[in-house]
Parts: structure tokens; sequence; C-alpha cells
């Protein structure tokens, strides 16, 4: 069973369904309720919804392993599954197997929210893991953005599937959806930053195996000093990003006292962490070093995320 766990990232879907949630009521529902509005739809659609992305990603983490088998005995030894605790056979039955329940339940919740044509977004999801596993990984940056941006998209999913749905229903227009669209935009544009900055790392972390395997990773073609310039303007960009809502947070402060507290938060957990990752890219010089940025990166993706219910904790009681 921890083998099953650790083929599927288990951690790493725990966070995708935690950002759902988190956007679903920490953003879209305490908004809509200032329109004297509710969540259209119900509690189990929602986790259909998830458990539908949930699928999707597992499968395309089996289908990423089954492929890197051999890169990934050199990149990391201790941690191969398939092929030792699991057989290729029953990793290559898991991948359509997930894919196909993720759809079903997708189709499912597509139908719910009045607008079938949301099914290609999980078709389209699927057919990109596919292609990136099997080409895109390999080549300069083109692999780091598609898990960037499916990451990002992962995050904007709750709104998608609400915003369409109470459109079903609801005669008038929803008066809140671009306030709505603008503070979950934002959430996307800090998770694709943070992915891209954390797939960079891995290139460089698992450059070794890449490199015998053939890969044209931003890494091997453009090599370490470029990757980490990169690394660390993409982190700058995230601090400037932080500090720019952190004036629009104090603005607020004249008339919602308790915002400063959602400006310490992200000045303690997230813009802090972002200048010490931008500190140890400058001493990173081997795997260990790129191994321990890509650790740092994760946390700085939760911390980032919890900053949702923190913030609009106090955007609810003032």
């Amino acid at each position: 069973m921890l083998s099953y766990l650790k083929l599927f990232r288990f951690s790493n879907l725990l966070v995708i369904a935690l950002s759902m949630y988190l956007v679903r009521y920490c953003i879209i529902k305490p908004i809509l309720f200032f329109e004297e509005l509710t969540l259209s739809l119900n509690n189990i659609d929602f986790l259909f919804l998830v458990l539908s992305v949930v699928m999707i990603a597992a499968a395309g983490y089996v289908i990423n392993d089954y492929f890197d088998i051999r890169v990934d005995r050199i990149n990391k030894p201790g941690k191969v599954i398939i092929g030792k605790k699991i057989s290729r056979r029953k990793a290559m039955l898991l991948h359509p197997i997930l894919s196909f329940s993720g759809f079903i339940a997708g189709s499912y919740v597509a139908w719910k929210a009045g607008n079938v044509w949301l099914v290609f977004i999980f078709i389209f999801a699927i057919l990109l893991l596919w292609l990136y596993t099997t080409k895109f990984q390999r080549r300069h940056l083109s692999g780091n953005v598609i898990i960037a941006f499916l990451s990002a998209f992962v995050i904007y999913m709750p709104w998608l599937f609400e915003y369409f749905s109470l459109k079903s229903v609801l005669v008038t227009p929803i008066l809140y959806s671009d306030i709505i669209n603008r503070f979950v935009l934002s959430i996307c544009l800090f998770a694709f930053l943070i992915t891209l900055v954390r797939e960079i790392i891995k290139d460089n972390e698992d450059k070794e195996g890449d490199q015998k395997a053939g890969y044209h990773t931003l890494a091997i073609a453009s090599g370490m000093k470029i990757s980490k310039f990169i690394i660390i303007s993409i982190n700058l960009f995230l601090i400037s990003l932080i500090i720019y809502f952190e004036v629009i947070f104090l603005s607020l402060n004249f008339l919602l006292f308790n915002a400063i507290w959602g400006v310490i938060y992200l000045l303690v957990a997230v813009q802090s962490l972002l200048i010490f990752h931008i500190y140890k890219t400058f001493k990173a010089h081997d795997k260990k070093d790129f191994s321990r940025l890509s650790l740092l990166s994760k946390i700085i993706m939760l911390t980032g995320l919890l900053s949702i219910p923190v913030i609009f904790y106090y955007f609810c009681h003032y």
C-alpha cells in the first residue's frame, strides 16, 4: 500500500485537493455571500470534481514513472517503485483506469454545472500529461511550463465550474464575478511561478540522469548559471507581486483594521521564505543543494496556499 502512495505522490495529491477546497470555501463562498448568493454546486458534486482532478494527476504520476524508469535508476535509485515494488504491467493498467475514472467523474460534474463543453478540460489534461511524459519533459523549458500551467489551472477549476453552475440557474449576472476572478487568478499566477521554479530546480537536481538519457532540459541546454538566474528572477518577481498585494491590504486597513495580520502572515510565512530561497539558490552547487531547494519550494507553495484562509478570515470578520 505504501508503494502505491509513493507512486501516486500522495502528498502532492493532498495539496491539489487542499488548494481546490481553499479556493471554494475561502474565496468563492465568502464573496458570493456579499451578493446574498450561495454555492450552486453541492458538496458531493464538488467532491467529484476534486476526485476527477486527483485521479488524472495520479495517472500522470504513474505514466511519468513508467517512462522514466531508466532515468530514475540514475537520479534516484532508492526511490524507484515501478519494476521493483510494483510491476510494469500493473503500472500500465493503472494509468488508463485512473484517467478514465477521472474523466467520468469530471464529465458528471460538467453535466451538473450545466455546460458539457467543460468535459474537454479533462480530455485536454489527460492528453497534455501524456505528451509531457513522452515528449515535452525532454525539451528545453516546455515541459516545465506545461506542469506549471496545469498546477495553476487546478486552482482555477473550482471557480470555473462554480461560475457556469451559477450562470445556468441565475437570471441576473453575478456582480462579484470579476472580484472572484481577480483573486483566483492572482493565486493561479503564484502557483504557476513557484511550480515553474520547482520544475527548473528538479531539472538541475536530475541533470546527471537526464543527460545520459539524451534529454535537453534547461539545466542541460543552458547550464546551471542560467537556470539559477531564472529561478532568482522569478522569486524576485514573486516578492514584488506580494509587496503589491501588501500595499493593497494596508490601504484597506483604514476600513478593515485586521488586514494588517494578512500582511504580517505574507511577510513572515511567504516573503521571508522566498528571500531565503534566493540565498540558497546562490549557494546551490550540487544535487543535494537542489534537492533541498525543491523541498523549500514545496513549503513556499503550501504557505502561499495557507495565506488564503488567513487573509479571508479577516475580510469576513470586519
